[in-house]
């Protein structure tokens, strides 16, 4: 009688552990899948981004405007960045309030992942503008692009021409444009 209550012993412990791996194989296939699909839909965001800020744009970019934004976002017109339309991007990024110009301004790029764009020279130098700015986006710094502490952050690069002072000397630059989400 000993025998068969120590086998039983060892069968109830073996399902158990068997339960225990099934549990965590479960989880980590639909980890995979969740985190898969995390990716697909960031990737998604930033095509539409990239899509949307390589175009003209529509509905005139001086409808941008964080009180009654309107339209799309577009800041290049046959492969050339136009001043006046990323100086009112610009605008609404720097506008405060509820909800924010940055949140108005994924608002009109059709994403709700946060964004970052910038543009960097041959050297991979960060260009700044003539007010200052180096990014335009989530973060107000160049610095702070090594702290995002997202799990998931997909990069997409896009070739402009790009004369920040408009003195006819531009420069071939690359448009980078990061989407991550912190879900």
């Amino acid at each position: 009688m000993k025998k068969a209550q120590f086998w039983y012993a060892d069968f109830l412990l073996g399902l158990l552990v068997l339960f225990i791996i099934t549990f965590i194989f479960n989880r980590t296939i639909i980890d995979l899948n969740l985190r898969e699909d995390k990716i697909q839909e960031l990737v998604n965001d930033g095509n539409a981004i990239s899509s949307s800020l390589m175009s003209p744009g529509y509905l005139g970019y001086t409808q941008w405007s964080a009180s009654n934004p309107s339209g799309r976002i577009g800041l290049v017109e046959n492969g050339k960045v136009i001043n006046g339309k990323l100086n009112n991007f610009k605008q609404l990024l720097l506008t405060a309030g509820i909800p924010s110009g940055y949140n108005k301004s994924r608002i009109l790029l059709g994403t709700k992942n946060d964004y970052l764009m910038y543009f960097e020279d041959k050297n991979a130098n960060i260009i700044t503008d003539i007010a200052g700015n180096k990014v335009y986006g989530a973060l107000s710094d160049a610095s702070k692009i090594n702290q995002i502490g997202a799990e998931n952050i997909v990069r997409f690069t896009r070739f402009v021409y790009y004369d920040n002072n408009n003195d006819g000397k531009g420069e071939l630059v690359k448009m980078n444009i990061l989407v991550w989400a912190f879900r």
